[in-house]
Parts: structure tokens; C-alpha cells; sequence
């Protein structure tokens, strides 16, 4: 399989404010991610009692391994590597841990590149293609796309992809109209994590 090195420059999003070094590592297919992850989950990230303290989450969705209802990773020296991710208190992602750790390394990006990756994450935890019902998404979405929609009414939106992991949702689409593509993570709390680009 052909890799790239995929150099990553990162700064306040993503790292402390005192890392200003670029973090370098193999970008590998969201399969080898998933593989390589003793646990993976989708988790709400709880405030820390220091900047370099383990980051603990609530553990909304099990995708791989038993993180029980809360886990917390078990280095707490994620914050001094260029490669560490920050997580805003009551920030929802996919938690991807390999023993104990959680970088970008492993496969911890923003919500654009995790969604992405997330199709495949969900099949190979018994996730499947499933229509998702226009009753069950529609409000979802004139909620979320509300600001990117120049048209008066229901919104013209089409679903390319949707999959379904016991009440968890991962669903993509564009409006065309709009040259607007989305991907929303959802259960039947609503929206957990959603991705809009403008093409």
C-alpha cells in the first residue's frame, strides 16, 4: 500500500499554545487506524484539572474494545509531543486509544477527516448501509445547513452515503445547489459531530 508522510502544522486548534513545532507522522488508511486502536468509541471529553492532566471522556457509542462508561487515557504527557490532541471540555469525537495513548498519530483529526474515515470505522464495528429516514434526518439538517441554504423552503439535499450502528447514524450528502457538502454523526439525542464544506 502507498503511504505519504503527512506533516502536520498545527497550532491553537489542535495544540497547546507553547507547541509551535510541526508534528510529522504516516498518514495510513482509516482502516490500519482502526486496526491498530486497542479501543475506539465516540466520547464527550471532560474538563481536565491541568492543561498536561489525562484527558477523560464519557463514552457515548462503543465502536471497538470495553472503555466502559467513562475512560481516561493514561499518559499524561499527551500535551508535551507536537503529535498530542487537545480536547475542549464537552467536545464530542471518535476516540481512537492505543495503550492508553490518543495523538493524531492514531488517528485523532478534526471532525472533517474523522467523519470521512468514520464510514469505515462504523462497518468494521457491525455498522450497515441503511436509508435513513427522511422523518428522522430532515430536521437535523434544516437545522445544521440553516445558514448555507439561499433558498426559501425545505431544503434540496441529497444523501450519498448513510450507515447505521444501532442508534448511532453517520450520514454524508451534498446540496448541490449550494455546492455544500456535509457529514453529520447523530443519535437520537441529535448531532454529534458534524462537518460542512463549501466546495
Amino acid at each position: 500500500m502507498f503511504r505519504i508522510t503527512l506533516v502536520f502544522s498545527i497550532f491553537l486548534s489542535v495544540l497547546s499554545p507553547a507547541q509551535t513545532l510541526a508534528c510529522s507522522c504516516l498518514r495510513i488508511s482509516a482502516q490500519d487506524y482502526y486496526n491498530n486502536a486497542d479501543m475506539v468509541f465516540v466520547g464527550k471529553a471532560q474538563k481536565t484539572s491541568a492543561p498536561d492532566a489525562p484527558q477523560s471522556f464519557n463514552v457515548l457509542h462503543r465502536l471497538k474494545g470495553k472503555p466502559g462508561a467513562k475512560w481516561t487515557q493514561s499518559d499524561n504527557n499527551v500535551q508535551a509531543t507536537t503529535c498530542g490532541t487537545h480536547f475542549s471540555p464537552g467536545q464530542v469525537s471518535i476516540v481512537l486509544a492505543t495503550r492508553g495513548s490518543v495523538n493524531l498519530c492514531n488517528g485523532n483529526f478534526g471532525a472533517r477527516i474523522q467523519l470521512d474515515d468514520a464510514i469505515t470505522w462504523l462497518e468494521a464495528s457491525g455498522g450497515h448501509k441503511e436509508a435513513i429516514p427522511d422523518v428522522k434526518i430532515r430536521p437535523v439538517l434544516d437545522k445544521v445547513l440553516e445558514s448555507y441554504s439561499h433558498v426559501k423552503g425545505p431544503l434540496n439535499f441529497q444523501i450519498t452515503q448513510s450507515i447505521r450502528l444501532g442508534k448511532l447514524w453517520l450520514v454524508h450528502g451534498t446540496i448541490k445547489v449550494e455546492g455544500v457538502a456535509f457529514a453529520v454523526l447523530m443519535d437520537d439525542s441529535g448531532v454529534l459531530m458534524q462537518s460542512i464544506t463549501e466546495r
